[in-house]
């Protein structure tokens, strides 16, 4: 939960929602080695169909807990942040749900596919910390964002 801190847990537990090509070839890959320097632990996934929940696993050389739902994801005590690899049509609403579960979220940019939802995604955000008692993070994840 986003109220738990890190020396509490044994691991901080990763939820990936979206396992397309891009995610498996890119996002696993660096999340494992993620893992191997920290103690972040990709523990479920999500898709919209088992054939590609399968490879995700395969890719993670490990048992995954496969969530047909995102919503079932967010639901998973077991997982502590989600990164969400979806087609931008998605991201949004996807970004909401999360973070109302008192998940932290990184996302890809672009945020949303108009300007009129991304304000309003930003007035939810300020408030879900008021209705959850805490506010999760929130990062959109630009790859050239530490780049001088």
């Amino acid at each position: 939960m986003a109220s738990e801190t890190c020396a509490s847990m044994a691991h901080v537990g990763l939820g990936l929602v979206g396992c397309s090509w891009f995610a498996l070839r890119a996002h696993v890959p660096a999340l494992l080695s993620l893992e191997a320097q920290s103690a972040v632990r990709l523990v479920a996934v999500c898709s919209r169909t088992r054939k590609s929940m399968a490879k995700a696993e395969a890719a993670a050389g490990r048992s995954l807990t496969r969530h047909a739902k995102m919503e079932a994801l967010f639901a998973d005590a077991a997982v502590h942040v989600v990164l969400l690899a979806l087609p931008i049509p998605l991201v949004a609403d996807a970004i909401e749900a999360a973070l109302r579960a008192g998940k932290h979220v990184f996302s890809e940019k672009p945020v949303c596919a108009s300007l009129a939802r991304t304000l309003t995604l930003f007035r939810a955000y300020s408030c879900i910390g008021r209705e959850l008692g805490t506010r999760p993070r929130w990062l959109v994840c630009e790859n050239w964002a530490y780049k001088p």
